[in-house]
């Protein structure tokens, strides 16, 4: 089941040298607590709260189930329905590279 933090390619390479200058613990903790999720809420929680610790308000989290994107996010409501509506994941960048 691949799932994915959604970040632009400038928010990936920011998040990738944050993390090698000391959020080494705060992507771990992460790790820690995605993988113990027991639902959806807290998956959802998880993220959020790194997505904060790493000075993102918002952030998209992906899972694939054979053509069908399943999302916890934080993204205005709108945007997240026109996204999935239009299945715009096809052709984003950062779902395709990841």
């Amino acid at each position: 089941m691949p799932s994915i933090l959604m970040l632009t390619a400038c928010q990936s390479v920011a998040l990738r040298q944050k993390v090698r200058v000391g959020l080494n613990s705060e992507f771990q903790a992460f790790l820690d607590a995605v993988d113990v999720a027991q639902d959806e809420r807290m998956v959802s929680q998880a993220t959020k709260s790194f997505a904060t610790s790493i000075g993102y308000e918002s952030f998209a989290y992906l899972r694939t189930e054979g053509f069908d994107i399943k999302t916890i996010n934080t993204y205005p409501q709108p945007w997240a329905t026109t996204y999935l509506q239009h299945r715009f994941s096809i052709i984003d960048p950062v779902v395709i590279e990841a």
